[in-house]
């Protein structure tokens, strides 16, 4: 017989348990796992480097292991991720790499194997042993004689945004094919300096900030950490430098653009020499250029708001009048404020009917679609056809390879990069050509100095570098291409003559060459009337105004007749300055976003029709928009607040609380019933 007390305890403790099962599924479904971000927050981001006997066998890649993971975890993640093979010998604390894709130790003589350096230091213990951490460089080298390792002297010095020496003039005796990279992480390690640094497949590692001083980042000029090498500006990333004996090497907060608040291009301090001694220079307190000969401001050569905009009314007018036949016309009237006529965009619609979307020049496709732009189209529907398309599937080649993106010389690869960005037009992460790979192109195409030219170091240099200067500047963040901007910028201001303008030896003294610098310095955030470009008598944009002949034409050169194309390019760079001025950024980027699209999102829309003034919230920067969509995007389908980097709204309901009061009663039901069966049973006894 059931004693009443019993049946009492066992429901309570079935509800208990019963409960405590619900509320845990209830808290389970309301509140966010922390399970996935602890494990994202104990990852360590670490770069691989293999080099055989005969060149590299891995090129500097990162992997994401769990933090503890030992330098032997990384290479055998590295290998699997990368399809290499991998031997060892040996058990526990005793295991080592005997073989790296079939090359084993002893196969080049008996004092052949494979090394390995952390951060450009040999290891005390073995590799299964040895923990990593956050950003370290594992470098593997197969070395033909063990008992001659490579070690090189090198200095570093890190100059912070305030002028004074973070790190002065440290010696360490790196080993291996050291990098500067690795100089800069094993000193910052052991005097525990923080870095913070990101990786890129095309550079490697590369440095956002050293210390704990934030940089300043504004629309017309930021900060960044320059990498000098005994003095010099380097022209590759500190992880692609490989250390030589007694090499200086330096990092300093340099700055891009144009700092109002004192008057210059924010580079106050000297060209890196400070790497050689380790103090900071005295620096001019100037524009800073690396070697080019500045004189002081002559006010009265500043051209006026007034006449700028004279100037560009007038102009746009003429070009309005004559008919826009360019996709330079087109965004010069589109940038400064006027429509482009509808008969530009028929026309281009009948051209790709007529060639069924198939053009002999990749910078056919590339004017077409800034013009289409400009216009208001969509150049990824233009007839059926998408010319977007044509540009990032266009056959790939190597740097010193032909294919249609290169035969036009530097030309083409500028103006892809230029195109995709006028739009801000997405670009699957499989096409031929990325904007990574077009950005990293156009970095290897700089030269020594800091010019970029047509073909091999020959043709057109100002216009070129111009021009590279604004296909580069909406990525001006990232510290390899803010360095390459500086030098091409260093490169202008030193070659600009006295009178404010250019000479190219084959062309002489054009207003097409100043009007591509104004175009590239302005889209960096560079004030053609600043400091740097304005020399003894007359500064870049007081030059160009003397090819204006007054009816809203400009001359080809300064005694020529009026010209089509010094036209068109001088209405450009007049309305380029406008925009530098309004804070408006670059007269290329005429998207709704002024950011550029990540690779692989190709469904994203923009806009292409700006016409009022917004703020970007999260950079800043001030676009020529038009009115954004609340919660819509452009086909006007409901966008969710996910998709828009919000907080994902709470959608869980209280079903668990209904099934733990379902269970309840249903237990309070079977208890009333085997209550009063008892009872019955009793009082029938």
């Amino acid at each position: 017989m059931f004693s009443i007390k019993k049946i009492a305890v066992t429901a309570l403790m079935s509800i208990f348990i019963i409960g405590q099962l619900a509320f845990g599924f209830t808290a389970f479904a309301s509140e966010p796992s922390n399970s996935s971000i602890t494990a994202e927050q104990q990852q360590s981001e670490v770069g691989v480097t293999i080099i055989g006997d005969n060149g590299p066998i891995l090129q500097t890649t990162a992997v994401d292991v769990p933090s503890g993971s030992t330098i032997l975890d990384v290479l055998q993640k590295a290998a699997l991720e990368n399809h290499l093979s991998i031997e060892t010998k040996g058990s526990g604390e005793n295991v080592y790499v005997d073989g790296i894709n079939g090359l084993h130790g002893g196969d080049r003589g008996p004092a052949s194997g494979w090394m390995v350096y952390v951060n450009g230091l040999s290891i005390p213990v073995s590799a299964a042993v040895y923990q990593v951490t956050n950003h370290d460089h594992i470098q593997w080298e197969y070395t033909t004689d063990y008992t001659k390792n490579q070690k090189v002297d090198a200095r570093l010095t890190i100059i912070g945004k305030d002028g004074k020496p973070i790190v002065s003039n440290v010696k360490r005796t790196t080993e291996g094919h050291a990098t500067a990279y690795d100089l800069l992480k094993s000193i910052a390690d052991d005097q525990k300096i923080p870095l913070d640094v990101a990786y890129s497949k095309d550079f490697g590692f590369y440095v956002q900030n050293i210390g704990t001083e934030p940089l300043e980042s504004h629309d017309t000029w930021g900060q960044y950490w320059a990498f000098y090498v005994n003095g010099q500006m380097a022209s590759v990333g500190a992880s692609s430098y490989v250390l030589q004996p007694d090499d200086n090497i330096t990092f300093k907060v340099e700055t891009w653009g144009t700092n109002e608040n004192n008057g210059n291009n924010g580079n106050n301090e000297n060209n890196g020499n400070s790497g050689n001694t380790g103090n900071e220079g005295s620096g001019n307190g100037q524009n800073g250029s690396n070697g080019s000969n500045t004189s002081p401001v002559n006010e009265p050569n500043k051209v006026s708001e007034n006449e700028i905009n004279d100037i560009l009314k007038t102009t746009v007018n003429h070009i309005l009048q004559s008919g826009v036949d360019s996709p330079w016309e087109a965004v010069a009237v589109h940038q400064a404020g006027m429509k482009v006529p509808a008969s530009y965009l028929n026309d281009i619609k009948q051209q790709v009917i007529e060639t069924k979307g198939e053009y002999r020049n990749i910078t056919d496709y590339e004017r077409d679609v800034i013009g289409i732009t400009a216009a208001g189209g969509d150049p990824r529907d233009i007839a059926g056809y998408n010319l977007v398309e044509k540009i990032y599937n266009s056959d790939y080649c190597e740097k010193n390879e032909s294919c249609p993106m290169t035969r036009q010389g530097t030309n083409g690869i500028l103006y892809a990069l230029i195109a995709l960005d006028s739009g801000n037009y997405p670009v699957p992460s499989n096409a031929n050509w990325t904007r990574e790979k077009l950005k990293k192109r156009i970095l290897e195409l700089q030269e020594a100095d800091g010019k970029w030219t047509l073909y091999n170091g020959q043709g057109s240099p100002v216009d070129m570098t111009g021009i590279a200067i604004a296909a580069l500047a909406p990525y001006k963040d990232e510290p390899e291409v803010a360095a390459a901007i500086k030098r091409g910028v260093d490169w202008l201001s030193a070659e600009q003559k006295e009178n404010g303008g250019f000479a190219d030896p084959q062309l002489g003294e054009t207003s097409e060459a100043a009007s591509a610098a104004i175009i590239g310095l302005t889209a960096a955030g560079v004030d053609p009337q600043g400091a740097a470009f304005t020399k003894k008598d007359g500064n870049l944009l007081s030059y160009l105004i003397r090819f204006y002949n007054g009816a809203g034409q400009f001359r080809h050169t300064a005694t020529g007749d009026a010209d089509e194309v010094a036209t068109e390019q001088g209405a450009e760079a007049m309305v380029a300055y406008q925009l530098f001025a309004d804070g408006k950024g670059s007269v290329y980027r005429m998207a709704q976003n002024p950011n550029p699209a990540k690779e692989g999102t190709d469904n994203t829309q923009t806009s292409n029709n700006p016409n009022t003034e917004s703020k970007n919230e999260n950079s800043g920067l001030v676009t020529n928009n038009s009115k954004e969509k609340n919660d819509h995007d452009q086909s006007g389908s409901k966008t969710s607040h996910a998709s828009l980097g919000g907080k994902l709204p709470n959608t869980s309901t209280n079903i668990y609380n209904l099934l733990l009061a379902g269970i309840i009663l249903i237990i309070a039901g079977v208890l009333l019933y085997v209550y009063n069966r008892k009872y019955r049973e009793r009082g029938h006894d």
